[in-house]
């Protein structure tokens, strides 16, 4: 009986362990697909790509160039505006233009169109209009005057005489604010050109 036993229990775990072997085949040729697959078929098939989504705003690269031109062209108007300023006021305190608002202030009709207290229209920056060359024997500039009476610009124009090196007084005049301009030439004093060692005041015409 123990060998008949024996036989029994051999032929009964025969089928169990073939059945048991039996589902690593599928697993054996599964890896030997992967083993044995071709570059080709593995290049094919393209990799999964990792997706990114970013919940701040960038900062833009431009930005820092647009400041510094903004800042460039901030300082080079200054710049500009500064530097007009300062030939505008150097005009206004030049000798020529001192002699011309000193006539007009003694001037019998240039008191009567403008009043008394006669003086810039903007004294704090007077803008000179027009030309102030001495040394080129080029002078020809407007201002804007005000007194009690009303506003009006001055008008005054000199050429340097090639012969006599002595400045030309060609146009003297006073012109209303909306009216025609009034000739100064006939009255006894006139502006002139000072240099350095003459005080701008005025002169007798024809000198």
């Amino acid at each position: 009986m123990s060998l008949l036993a024996v036989g029994l229990r051999a032929v009964r775990a025969r089928p169990i362990s073939m059945r048991a072997a039996a589902p690593m085949r599928p697993m054996l040729g599964l890896s030997a697909r992967r083993l044995y697959s071709s570059p080709a078929t593995a290049a094919s098939t393209p990799p999964k790509e990792d997706s990114w989504t970013v919940n701040t705003e960038l900062p833009d690269p431009m930005a820092e160039r647009r400041k510094l031109r903004q800042s460039l062209v901030a300082f080079f108007a200054v710049m500009l505006v500064s530097f007009v300023a300062i030939v505008k006021y150097e005009d206004a305190n030049s000798g020529v233009v001192t002699s011309t608002l000193y006539t007009v202030r003694r001037s019998p009709k240039a008191t009567e169109i403008l009043g008394e207290n006669i003086q810039f229209a903007n004294p704090l920056m007077p803008w000179i209009y027009g030309r102030i060359h001495t040394a080129r024997g080029v002078v020809d500039f407007k201002y804007k005057a005000v007194g009690t009476a009303g506003t009006a610009m001055i008008h005054f124009n000199a050429r340097r005489d090639p012969k006599t090196t002595r400045f030309v007084v060609h146009e003297w005049e006073i012109i209303p604010e909306g009216g025609q301009p009034v000739s100064l030439m006939e009255e006894d004093f006139h502006p002139f050109v000072p240099d350095s060692r003459e005080e701008p005041t005025m002169k007798m015409s024809g000198q």
